[in-house]
């Protein structure tokens, strides 16, 4: 299997290839004890790690981004025990 990193990397491989795609990466918290702020802060590292500009940060709002906000981004949608 691969760790989540090494898709990571794969993505930022993928958009420094193809800058103008968006990729949507739905984080399901599945077979999983740790806790959500736990889980939450364990995304939130991967996340951090890609480079400047890599990931959507636009925040907690009811309003979805654009696509020329999201161009070249992940856009993570994190679904952890009922909460998305």
């Amino acid at each position: 299997g691969k760790y989540f990193g090494d898709v990571l990397d794969s993505v930022k491989r993928y958009l420094d290839s193809y800058p103008s795609e968006t990729i949507y990466m739905r984080i399901l918290q599945e077979n999983s004890n740790a806790a959500v702020p736990d889980f939450l802060s364990a995304v939130r590292r991967y996340a951090n790690s890609l480079p400047s500009g890599r990931h959507y940060t636009g925040g907690v709002t009811d309003q979805n981004p654009t696509l020329a906000q999201t161009r070249g981004k992940v856009v993570f949608c994190i679904d952890v025990l009922g909460y998305s």
